[in-house]
């Protein structure tokens, strides 16, 4: 399981000797999008993250917080399924600070690293029903959070091992830019760049446009 932290969390099945057919993934929820937003709220925009899952880890989870969350009726959606900050925005952020308004900062974004990880781990297994026990890959941006990761390897246990990306050879915040890169050269040679069992499509494609620039372009007069 590839597991991407960032603004929105979403996990990849890379099933042992599978073909690109038996890949599958989907989106399970927020996890930079909603964080981002509660540090730059508590600090009064002093910081735009949770550097380090720093505040995060002073607090404790709380139950009436986190069930709430819990409930929202995206989880429930069969994958593949997407998502975005449409959803799991500034509107819905808002929404949880005026319902729990009296929760603490610490307590507050303690609770959405929880649930960042528990709607992650609970669909991929439901979702993907790995027969044997799973190698957890994370990257992106939010595999810098140290309370999200603490919270991952204690709700993983014994069911998965644990590795970040650049474990195997890759950098966290640089596997989104490799995918493009594969992906561009797939449409440069004409081959499908989309895997339907993830998207939801009906059939494979050739993903973009490519546009042949055509004459000269001055620099002065292009709006870039």
């Amino acid at each position: 399981v590839v597991h991407n932290l960032g603004g929105i969390s979403n996990v990849t099945f890379l099933p042992c000797g599978g073909s690109i057919e038996a890949v599958s993934g989907f989106d399970t929820g927020p996890a930079n999008s909603l964080l981002d937003l509660a540090a730059a709220h508590f600090t009064k925009g002093r910081l735009r993250c949770d550097r380090n899952g720093g505040i995060a880890l002073k607090g404790s989870i709380n139950a009436n917080f986190f069930s709430h969350c819990m409930s929202h009726p995206y989880y429930k959606k069969m994958a593949p399924k997407s998502t975005g900050k449409e959803i799991f925005g500034l509107d819905y952020f808002n929404r949880l600070l005026k319902r729990f308004a009296r929760i603490g900062k610490e307590d507050f974004i303690r609770t959405l690293s929880a649930v960042t990880v528990e709607t992650a781990v609970s669909q991929a297994f439901k979702f993907f029903r790995p027969m044997e026990k799973v190698r957890w890959i994370v990257c992106g941006g939010g595999a810098k959070n140290r309370a999200v990761l603490t919270e991952l390897k204690t709700r993983l246990g014994n069911r998965a091992k644990f590795s970040l990306s650049s474990e195997l050879g890759c950098p966290e915040k640089s596997v989104e830019a490799v995918m493009m890169a594969v992906l561009a050269y797939r449409t440069l040679k004409g081959l499908p760049g989309n895997l339907p069992k993830v998207t939801g499509a009906k059939k494979s494609v050739v993903l973009g446009k490519i546009t042949q620039l055509t004459g000269k372009v001055n620099p002065s007069t292009s709006s870039g």
